[in-house]
């Protein structure tokens, strides 16, 4: 059953139903085939203990029967899983469920023939057919004949027939004859189930196809709409705030033009948006379409001679009078001529033909354009497509005005149709009645209306006559539509006005260099005159011209469109910041569209800013200048930190260079001290020894601290388990005798834990404490009367943490310098030092992986900084640390 329409649904007009359909069948075949061999052939097989019951003189014959079926079966699993299975899955599916049949009707003719029960067997397999396979209604059929009669033909071989055979053929007969209704009905099932998924996914594509369409409609709506409403805007605000100084007929004859383009996209959607909503009417007058054609192609001429294209026309004043809706299909006309007039290039022709033929005015619009793809020629007439002509030219509009002069036309009852073909042009030929029956609207009305209109002319002669005879009678509506037409019939052709006008000169050489790109003519001209009184401004008319003018001129800031033909901006963008020498230039995106999914899109790709239209000047100035002052502070930053570098790599190597000869004094001091024991010099001699022992000492402090933080965190250490309390006492003994010599005490609380160990460098972490303490010393003697100062040297394991606290009863840290603490340079009024011990503190424990904490108001009444260190919980490692101690 191959029917291809049903009562309710049809797969006729359906492209590719049938070839879906096969493939469906294939691959649901092959599933279901080998999941019913391996189920029926554990079936078929596992029967054997019925025949042992039954049939137990038989019993080995029926095994072997059995076997030899399920062998085939699994041989046919195998089989369907190579190609040439896949293939002939149909076939072999018949083969093997027939051979098993066969095994079972041979089964009851070794038993009692027509009188074995065995026959069950074969409606089983019938069964199994019509539920489980998807077989064609005609295979299943046949199918069920060949089992039947397999069944007759093997029994009556061996065993006469009788009255007592009609049972076993009655129920094989029944069982084909529902398993055959039933693979029809599964068939029917399966047919519309698919139709209902192929309608589902094609109406799905559709509606994602429309939606594509919709979104760039809408686009498109917005860029064409605001574009001329911002050179509307744009210059009314120049020109109210006073800042337009010159001339303003320009920007006058700019809002003029622009006015009638924002004009011509309105109406163009709202008559778009009747025509959706099933409100569009066709109001016929008496007119001549020869006569408004010839207005149209007067209107045009203008924009044909500024463009260099020859426009020519034939036959218009031939045509006769006719009733038709003038302003829709002016509308139309306009719409093809104004196309033609886009696409063809400078040197090109434009022809207007128009004549009557069999009862019907025709009119074609020739042009010399790029021509239309074959592929592209079935969807020039579709709602939101645009054409694709020349791509070197932006394809502005709305992708309404083709779909709308279509269905203009056909209001009137007649067709539009295309003749194209890449690289010679394209021909759109319009055929309209000249004597329209059952329009909408007002057709009876409109017929007696032409025939009054026809005076005393014969009845079959209403709208024989020329043009020339009739244009007193075409009343005062072509008249008044002859003025307006080619201001706004044709805004879209009309040439910038600004971009004639040059730029306004008022910026100085010292100013920031702007460019402006951007591919309408007057909008790019209108920023660039108006920026012009601030900054330096160059101009592009696309993204290609936008990098090339960049790599040229390095401006400061570029200022782009989204929209462009050739490259666009976010391409432009990408290509931007791709090249290293650019990457770094602001750019400023100006777009009509208002979704955020292009303003992600853009900042992503690197704009700094987004300006929608249409903007106010002042606006576009305001974020102009404060990416230029981020752009300038970013550079001096930049310097700054190259300059820094440079000091910091300069500052190193001369603290390196200092290390020798500092070495070298403390030497010698040392061989003095001990010379002036031995020579007996004076003790003014060894007081100016000692002081410049100390002197030396400081120095090289200061250069080995200074090392230390140009080395910063990139120390790398070699940590040890190690005891801390072994450590903090060899600490103590080192330090405690200058403390006491300043009078100061140091206390030392061990945790509990003798045994307590931390992964540390010796060292380093001896530098970290003696600088601790000594700038609690240094606190306590220069701010403070030293009797009674103690320091704290406290230690506590924290779980994971060893946490050693250095404490004082001194002054405490100035308030002032507390945010600043751990800042390079930061001294705290001490006229000693270099200001970066506190951040060498704080490097080393970094680089331990540990933290530094400091306690401004602690218990002890001065200051107090708590190291944290990783804590080593090896029992074993620090018990033989502790018996190595």
């Amino acid at each position: 059953m191959n029917a291809t329409q049903s009562d309710d649904f049809d797969t006729s007009d359906l492209a590719g139903f049938d070839e879906a359909y096969a493939k469906e069948t294939r691959d649901l075949l092959g599933d279901r085939m080998r999941t019913s061999l391996v189920v029926g052939s554990l079936l078929y097989l596992g029967f054997s203990v019925l025949d042992w019951f039954l049939a137990r003189d038989y019993w080995a014959q029926f095994l072997v029967i059995r076997l030899v079926v399920t062998t085939a079966a699994f041989g046919v699993l195998f089989g369907t899983r190579t190609d040439w299975g896949k293939r002939n899955i149909l076939v072999i599916s018949v083969c093997v469920l027939a051979l098993g049949s066969c095994g079972l009707s041979l089964m009851t003719a070794m038993l009692e023939g027509f009188h074995s029960d065995y026959f069950y067997g074969n409606m089983l397999v019938l069964f199994l057919v019509g539920l489980f396979m998807p077989w064609r209604p005609g295979v299943t059929l046949t199918f069920c004949v060949l089992v039947t009669a397999g069944y007759l033909v093997i029994n009556l071989w061996t065993h006469k027939i009788d009255v007592e055979a009609l049972l076993p053929f009655l129920f094989l007969l029944g069982t084909g004859a529902l398993t055959t209704m039933g693979s029809v009905a599964i068939e029917r099932s399966r047919r519309r189930d698919l139709w209902l998924r192929m309608q589902f996914s094609a109406a799905n594509a559709e509606l994602q196809q429309l939606d594509e369409a919709k979104t760039r409609f809408f686009a498109n709506v917005s860029h064409e709409l605001r574009t001329p409403l911002m050179l509307i805007l744009g210059p009314l605000e120049s020109m109210i705030s006073g800042t337009e100084r010159s001339n303003p007929r320009a920007l006058l004859e700019s809002m003029n033009a622009n006015a009638h383009r924002l004009l011509r996209q309105v109406n163009m959607i709202l008559d778009f948006a009747k025509f959706e909503a099933g409100r569009q009417e066709c109001v016929l007058d008496p007119g001549n379409v020869g006569d408004m054609l010839s207005e149209l192609v007067r209107g045009a001429e203008p924009h044909a001679e500024t463009q260099d294209i020859r426009l020519e026309s034939f036959g218009l004043d031939e045509l006769p009078n006719s009733a038709f809706d003038q302003e829709k299909i002016e509308t139309a006309a306009a719409n093809l001529l104004s196309n033609a007039m886009k696409f063809t290039p400078a040197g090109g022709r434009i022809t207007v033909r128009a004549g009557l033929l069999d009862e019907r005015i025709w009119f074609e619009v020739e042009d010399t354009g790029p021509g239309i793809a074959q592929a592209e020629q079935a969807k020039v007439f579709e709602r939101f497509h645009q054409v694709i002509g020349s791509q070197t030219t932006k394809i502005q509009g709305t992708g309404l005005g083709l779909s709308l002069s279509r269905e203009l036309v056909r209001l009137h009852g007649g067709e539009i149709r295309l003749r194209s073909a890449s690289g010679i042009g394209s021909t759109f030929r319009v055929e309209l009645p000249l004597k329209p029956q059952g329009t909408p609207g007002e057709a009876l009305a409109t017929a007696e209306i032409v025939g009054t209109a026809a005076g005393d002319a014969h009845d079959d002669q209403a709208f024989g006559g020329s043009a020339s005879a009739h244009s007193a009678q075409l009343g005062p509506a072509m008249a008044r539509k002859g003025r307006d037409i080619g201001r706004t019939e044709f805004a879209d052709l009309v040439e910038p006005t600004l971009e004639q006008e040059e730029t306004l000169a008022g910026a100085s050489a010292s100013a920031p260099l702007l460019l402006v790109v951007e591919d309408n003519s007057d909008m790019r001209a209108f920023i660039a005159r108006s920026l012009s009184r601030r900054y330096r401004v160059e101009t592009a008319k696309d993204g290609l011209d936008g990098i090339d003018q960049a790599r040229r001129l390095r401006p400061d800031l570029i200022i782009s469109d989204v929209m462009m033909p050739r490259l666009d901006g976010f391409g432009m963008l990408e290509r931007l910041r791709e090249d290293a020498s650019l990457a770094a230039i602001p750019v400023i995106m100006l777009t009509a569209r208002t979704g955020s999914d292009s303003l992600i899109h853009g900042l992503e790709l690197g704009a700094v800013d987004y300006v929608t239209k249409p903007f106010r000047l002042s606006e576009l100035e305001a974020r102009i200048d404060a990416q230029l002052r981020h752009a300038h502070l970013q550079k001096e930053l930049d310097e700054k930190e190259s300059r820094a570098i440079a000091v910091g790599q300069m500052t190193g190597q001369i603290a390196h260079d200092l290390r020798s000869p500092l070495t070298a004094l403390t030497t010698g001091i040392s061989v003095l001290h001990k010379t002036s024991e031995k020579s007996g010099y004076s003790d003014e001699v060894k007081d100016d020894l000692v002081s410049l022992g100390k002197s030396v000492h400081r120095a090289s402090t200061m250069v080995n601290d200074l090392v230390e933080y140009l080395r910063g965190q990139e120390v790398h250490l070699e940590l040890k388990n190690t005891l801390i309390a072994s450590f903090l006492t060899e600490i103590a003994e080192e330090v405690s005798a200058g403390l006491e010599a300043s009078g100061i005490d140091l206390i030392l609380e061990q945790d509990s834990d003798p045994n307590l160990c931390a992964s540390l460098s010796s060292d380093h972490m001896r530098r970290v404490m003696v600088n601790l303490i000594n700038n609690a010393q240094e606190a306590i003697t220069q701010f403070a009367d030293a009797s009674g100062s103690r320091i704290w040297i406290q230690v506590r394991a924290e779980g994971d943490w060893v946490r050693i606290r250095v404490a004082d009863n001194g002054p405490g840290v100035p308030e002032e310098i507390r945010d600043e603490l751990f800042q390079p340079f930061t001294t705290a009024g001490k006229p000693k030092g270099t200001g970066l011990g506190m951040v060498i503190v704080a490097n080393l424990v970094a680089a331990h992986g540990g933290e530094v904490q400091a306690e401004f108001h602690p218990p002890e009444g001065g200051a107090a900084f708590t190291l944290s260190l990783a804590r080593d919980q090896s029992m074993w490692e620090a018990l033989a640390v502790g018996l190595k101690k």
